[in-house]
C-alpha cells in the first residue's frame, strides 16, 4: 500500500543537515567463536577556526558470547558521548552483519565503546565489517579504512565531507581509503565546491577506491572472500501460483465493482476523489500486467491495491454526500461502519489466537498476515488523527481536506485487514521444511524491533527536528505533519506505535503473540530503513505534496536498485530449494521488478520492497534453521 499518496499540502522537507563519521580499523583479538574485539578510528568532520576539517576519534567494537537475547550496548566517557545516528548506524552495523553472515540472532552482546563525542550515519559500513571479521575470525588492514553508510542487503550508501575525511585518514596514516561507489566527485563542505578525492587522495599519499556493497569492502579490507547467497529461482511452486492467480481474479472483481459504483457518484464528488480513483487504475493496470507476466505474487498484491483504493474512493465519495447534509460527525461515522476496523481487527486476530505453524510455508503466510493487520492499524489511526485535525483546521477547505484523507485511509486500512487473514489461509496448506523447535521467535522480534526504533530515533535527529526548527513548531508537531506528507513515514511512525498496542489489546497467547510482534516488527525495520537511506544518504527532495522530484544521489540509488534485486533474488532462491513459498517475500520482489522502472516515487517505493524481501526471506531461512546454507 505505499503508492497512496497524501493529495493537500503540508510541510516542506528542505535541507538534511547531518555529522558525519567513517571508520580506520586496526587489527583485533578476533576468535572463530565470534568473540573478540577490534579497535577503530573513527573518521569524521567537526568545526574548526577556518571552517570545517577531517578528524579521528577511537572507537572499539567488543563482541561477546551468551545470554538468551541479542543486546547492543554504547559505552562512552563523556555524557551523551553518542547521538541517535551513531546509535542506529550501530544497531544497523549489527542487524546487517548478521543477517549476512547468518550468525544467530539470540545469546550475543555488541558493545560500542567511545572516545569523546560522536555522532553520524557513514561509519556503518565499515562497523558492519568490523563485527563481520570478529564473527569470521578475520583481521581488517591496518592500512584500510572506509566511509559510508549501511543498508540492509548490504549495499553501502552515500555520506558527506568526503575530501575532509581524507585528510582524516592521513592523519590515521592510512594508505588505502574506501568510499560509495559513485562519489568520486564529493562536494567540499567548506567550499561546495565538487572535488575528485581520488586525485586528492594521490597528491596525499592515499589510495581512494569506490566500493558499493560490503563484498567488495570485506575484500578490501580483509584480503578474504565474504560469502554471499546466489541464484534466481524466485517463482512460487505451482500450487501457490494456481491459489494466488484465483485469489488476484477475486480483488480483480472486487474493483471492476466498485469501479462501477464509482460511475454513479455525482461528477463533482468524483472530481474530489479522482486521484485516488486514479491510483486504483493504475494497480489495476500492474496488476494485469505482472498477472500476464506470469509473477503472480506481485499481481496479487496490485490487485488488492486496486480494490483497496477503488473501494476507498466510492466510499468516501458517498460518505461526502452526508457531510454535505449533515455535517462532519456524521461523515466519520459513516466512514468508521463502513471500515469497521476494531470488528475486523478483533476478528482476525482472534480467527489466529490457535494458529501454530508447522511449515515453514505456513510461518511466512502467518507472518504476512500479522504485519498486514498491523499496517491496516497504523493506517486507520493516522486517520483518526486526520479526523482529529479536521475539527482544529484553520479554514473549511483544510478541514475538508483532512476529512477525506482520513476517509481514504481508514477505507484502505479495512480492505488491507481483509486481506490480511487471506494469506494466512492461502499458506496452511502449503508444503515445506518445519520451523525449527528451538527458534525463540519473540527474541527475534526484539531483535528488528530495537533496531527498527534506533532508525526511527536518527530520523528525528536527522529530518524531525530540523524540520521543527526550521517551522517554529514542537517535533511532535513536525512528526504528525510529515505522517500526513511521506506516506511511508506515516506507517513507520504509526505502526511503532501500534504494535505493542495491538497485540496487548488483540493477542492473549504467547506464541502468536511473538508471531504478530515478528511480523510487524519486520516490516517496521525494512521501511525506517528505507527512511534513512531516503532522506540521509540519498538526500531525495520532496515537494509540498510530499513527491520526490529529486535525489542527489541519483547514481547511487540505481546502484542500490540493482543490488537490492540480486540480494533478493538470492535469499527468495534459497528459500525455494527448501521447497518453502515465502509469500510476502516474492510479492515484494516481483512488484519491485516493475516499480523500478517507473519515476523517482516508483523507485523508493521498489527500494522499500527489496529491503522487505530480503529481511523476510532472510528472517524464514532463520527459523528453518538454515541460516548458513548457500553462503558460498
Amino acid at each position: 500500500m505505499r503508492s497512496f499518496r497524501k493529495q493537500v499540502t503540508v510541510l516542506v522537507v528542505t535541507a538534511l543537515v547531518s555529522s558525519t563519521a567513517a571508520l580506520a580499523a586496526a587489527p583485533a583479538g578476533a576468535a572463530k567463536d565470534g568473540s573478540g574485539s577490534v579497535a577503530l578510528d573513527p573518521l569524521c568532520v567537526q568545526g574548526g577556526a577556518d571552517g570545517e576539517v577531517g578528524c579521528t576519534n577511537p572507537v572499539t567494537i567488543h563482541l561477546s558470547e551468551g545470554g538468551s537475547g541479542f543486546r547492543v550496548s554504547f559505552s562512552e566517557d563523556e555524557v551523551g558521548g553518542t547521538g541517535d545516528q551513531w546509535r542506529a548506524a550501530g544497531w544497523n552495523a549489527t542487524t546487517t552483519a548478521t543477517l549476512l553472515t547468518g550468525e544467530a540472532l539470540t545469546g550475543r552482546k555488541v558493545e560500542f565503546e567511545v572516545t569523546g563525542e560522536i555522532d553520524g550515519g557513514s561509519a556503518g559500513a565499515l562497523m558492519t565489517v568490523g563485527i563481520m571479521a570478529l564473527l569470521r575470525g578475520d583481521k581488517i588492514r591496518k592500512n584500510v579504512t572506509m566511509t559510508g553508510a549501511i543498508n540492509p542487503d548490504g549495499t553501502v550508501g552515500p555520506v558527506a565531507g568526503i575530501p575532509l575525511k581524507v585528510d582524516g585518514a592521513v592523519e590515521a596514516k592510512k594508505t588505502v581509503m574506501l568510499i560509495p561507489e559513485g562519489q568520486r566527485n564529493s562536494e567540499d563542505p567548506n567550499t561546495g565546491e565538487l572535488v575528485d578525492v581520488v586525485d586528492l587522495g594521490t597528491d596525499k599519499g592515499v589510495e581512494v577506491k569506490e566500493v558499493a556493497d560490503v563484498y567488495e569492502a570485506y575484500s578490501e579490507l580483509t584480503g578474504k572472500q565474504l560469502p554471499r547467497l546466489e541464484g534466481s529461482d524466485t517463482d512460487l511452486s505451482s500450487d501457490a501460483y494456481n491459489k494466488l492467480e484465483s485469489l488476484t481474479a477475486a480483488w480483480g472483481a472486487e474493483y471492476n465493482a466498485s469501479d462501477g459504483e464509482f460511475g454513479a457518484l455525482d461528477p463533482t464528488i468524483q472530481g474530489l476523489v479522482a486521484p485516488i480513483a486514479t491510483q486504483a487504475v493504475d494497480a489495476g493496470e500492474r496488476a494485469d500486467q505482472l498477472g500476464g507476466a506470469g509473477v503472480q505474487a506481485g499481481a496479487y498484491t496490485k490487485a488488492v491495491e486496486a480494490a483497496a483504493f477503488a473501494n476507498a474512493a466510492v466510499k468516501t465519495g458517498q460518505a461526502y454526500q452526508i457531510f454535505l447534509t449533515q455535517g462532519a460527525d456524521a461523515f466519520i461515522s459513516q466512514i468508521q461502519a463502513s471500515a469497521s476496523i476494531e470488528q475486523k481487527a478483533s476478528a482476525f486476530f482472534e480467527g489466529l489466537k490457535n494458529v501454530k505453524p508447522k511449515t515453514l510455508s505456513e510461518a511466512a503466510g502467518l507472518i504476512a498476515a500479522y504485519g498486514n493487520a498491523i499496517d491496516a492499524l497504523a493506517l486507520s489511526s493516522q486517520g483518526d488523527a486526520l479526523f482529529e485535525a479536521a475539527a482544529e483546521a484553520a479554514t473549511p477547505d483544510e478541514a475538508v481536506a483532512s476529512l477525506v484523507l482520513g476517509a481514504l485511509y481508514e477505507e484502505v486500512a479495512g480492505t488491507v485487514i481483509d486481506s490480511a487473514k487471506e494469506l494466512q489461509d492461502f499458506s496452511s496448506d502449503l508444503p515445506g521444511p518445519p520451523v525449527k523447535a528451538a527458534s525463540d521467535v519473540k527474541v527475534i522480534a526484539d531483535f528488528f524491533r530495537k533496531a527498527a526504533q534506533a532508525n526511527l530515533d536518527a530520523f528525528d535527529s536527522i529530518v524531525v527536528t530540523p524540520l521543527a526548527t526550521e517551522n517554529g513548531v514542537s517535533d511532535d508537531v513536525a512528526r504528525s505533519a510529515l505522517a500526513q506528507q511521506d506516506f511511508d513515514y506515516g506507517l513507520a511512525l504509526n505502526g511503532s506505535q501500534t504494535i505493542g498496542a495491538a497485540i496487548d489489546q488483540f493477542v492473549k497467547d504467547k506464541t502468536s503473540a511473538a508471531y504478530a510482534d515478528l511480523g510487524g516488527a519486520t516490516l517496521l525495520y525494512a521501511r525506517s530503513a528505507m527512511l534513512l537511506a531516503k532522506y540521509y544518504s540519498l538526500q531525495a527532495k520532496t515537494d509540498e505534496n510530499g513527491d520526490i522530484v529529486a535525489v542527489r544521489h541519483e547514481q547511487a540509488l540505481t546502484n542500490a536498485l540493482e543490488i537490492g534485486q540480486d540480494q533478493a533474488a538470492g535469499a527468495i532462491s534459497m528459500l525455494r530449494s527448501k521447497k518453502t513459498d515465502p509469500a510476502l517475500p516474492a510479492s515484494q520482489f516481483e512488484v519491485a521488478g516493475v516499480e523500478r522502472e517507473g519515476d523517482l516515487n516508483q523507485k523508493f517505493e521498489a527500494l522499500s520492497d527489496l529491503y522487505g524481501a530480503f529481511v523476510g526471506a532472510r528472517l524464514l531461512a532463520y527459523l528453518g534453521g538454515f541460516e548458513k546454507q548457500g553462503l558460498t
